[in-house]
């Protein structure tokens, strides 16, 4: 069972985790730094690429497999908010249209040093068919998912991200299958302030991926596995002092990584209950608050884009479209 370490300090991830992350983030800036210098570029920048790490990297193909089970046995849920104005060519629109796409590069960087964790910890590739390995993939995805973003061993990640606060809180509520949707989402989402619209939005995102997940009849390996899923949820924050009189706004983007652990007996009984009958539904909540530097994301935003595209063999839009992340509509807080 994975912890989320306290804040500022990270002594809950194992040796063996950190040689996984630093190996795949190795593999990933050989790949960067390479497509940038080009044959000529270490004389004029007085640069050399990054040395290809011990083992070399896997295949654009492993790769794909492993992002195409994401989407077969999804243990993360990307989601963002989209103004429901964001067609409308103003400065603060095209500003917010700007920061999205930045948001879409990012987390396709975090989905592909994801992939390689997963890689790099497990060579041998997950059968998704297989109800089992289903379950272990899924939990792995949240595993790797959280570190990547908050382990802080990945330093290209730490440079785009910075943490805020950490927080971690236990839901346990006698329900109905009827009812269970509405609490999970004000346990997870109430203190968002979304309307209604927003809410409607999110649970038929969730309701989605929990329907994903009961057609592969998980099975899990001990009794007290948790089935463990991952959402980052990026949503826009104006700049403080902007936006009133004749100042114009200006946008920040903030996520919050929700790192949630189902207990098994939850998982069982809400997928094999009416939905008038009550079941108690366990689950422990680790929430990290992060921002995003949009300064160095928009100057290594091309290079990251060509090189997932050298390691997967997809353009950013593909990746995109194949993690496909989840919008709803609200505007900036």
């Amino acid at each position: 069972m994975t912890t989320l370490p306290p804040p500022g300090g990270f002594s809950s991830i194992t040796a063996s985790d950190r040689s996984v992350m630093t190996l795949s983030e190795q593999q990933f800036f050989h790949h960067f730094s390479t497509s940038q210098i080009g044959p000529l570029g270490h004389l004029i920048r007085n640069a050399a690429p990054a040395p290809a790490p011990a083992g070399g990297t896997p295949d654009p193909i492993v790769l794909g497999n492993i992002l195409n089970s994401v989407v077969k046995a999804p243990g993360s849920t990307s989601i963002a908010t989209v103004s429901p104005n964001i067609a409308q060519p103003t400065p603060e629109m095209l500003q917010l249209t700007t920061l999205l796409t930045q948001i879409q590069t990012l987390d396709s960087y975090i989905s592909i040093l994801t992939a390689y964790c997963i890689y790099n910890a497990h060579p041998t590739p997950y059968d998704v068919t297989d109800s089992a390995q289903a379950t272990e993939f899924a939990c792995q995805v949240a595993k790797w998912r959280t570190y990547v973003i908050t382990g802080g061993v990945v330093k290209a990640i730490a440079a785009y991200l910075s943490i805020g606060t950490v927080s971690s809180s236990h839901f346990s509520k006698s329900v109905t299958s009827a009812t269970l949707h509405a609490e999970f989402l004000t346990a997870i989402f109430g203190g968002f302030g979304l309307a209604t619209a927003a809410l409607s939005e999110l649970d038929s995102i969730l309701t989605s991926v929990t329907n994903n997940l009961k057609t592969l009849s998980l099975e899990f390996s001990t009794t007290n596995q948790t089935l463990d899923h991952v959402v980052t949820y990026y949503y826009f924050e104006t700049v403080q002092g902007t936006g009133t009189g004749s100042i114009p706004a200006l946008f920040k983007v903030s996520l919050r990584l929700l790192n949630l652990k189902v207990a098994q007996s939850s998982w069982t009984a809400s997928i094999g209950k009416s939905s008038a009958q009550n079941i108690q539904f366990s689950m422990d909540i680790f929430d990290t608050s992060l921002s995003m530097n949009s300064g160095a994301v928009a100057n290594d935003q091309s290079n990251i884009d060509s090189t997932i595209q050298t390691l997967t063999g997809k353009t950013k839009n593909e990746v995109n479209n194949l993690m496909n992340m989840k919008a709803i509509h609200a505007d900036p807080s």
